[in-house]
C-alpha cells in the first residue's frame, strides 16, 4: 500500500519540479540579470527564498533518488548488490540534502 503512496510522490515532485524550473529560468534568466555575489546573498537571506529553495532541494532529491532507485532494481538482478546499490544511493542522498540544507541555512 505505500508503494503507491511513493510512486504518487514521485509524480507530485515531477509536478513541482516542472513549476519551480519554470519559474527559476523566467525570474532569474530573464527577468533578473543580476548574478552578483551579494545580490544571491541578499536575496537567499530572505525566509521565502528559503523555502522556495528547501522544496525544490527536497522535491528535486526525492524525484531522482526514486528514479533512480527504480532503474536500480529493474536492472540489478543480484539481491546483495541490489541492497548495497539501494543503500549507497540512501546514503548519498542524505549526503546531498544536508550539504544543501546547511548551505541553505548557514
Amino acid at each position: 500500500m505505500i508503494r503507491i503512496y511513493l510512486w504518487l510522490l514521485h509524480r507530485l515532485t515531477g509536478f513541482l519540479l516542472v513549476f519551480f524550473l519554470i519559474f527559476h529560468i523566467l525570474y532569474f534568466h530573464w527577468f533578473n540579470n543580476s548574478y552578483d555575489y551579494i545580490d544571491i546573498v541578499l536575496r537567499i537571506e530572505k525566509l521565502p527564498w528559503k523555502l522556495f529553495y528547501l522544496i525544490f532541494l527536497i522535491s528535486s532529491i526525492y524525484h531522482g533518488v526514486y528514479g533512480i532507485n527504480t532503474i536500480i532494481k529493474e536492472y540489478t538482478k543480484n539481491t546483495t548488490l541490489l541492497k548495497a546499490l539501494q543503500w549507497a544511493l540512501l546514503l548519498l542522498s542524505f549526503v546531498i540534502a544536508f550539504t544543501g540544507v546547511s548551505l541553505l541555512f548557514s
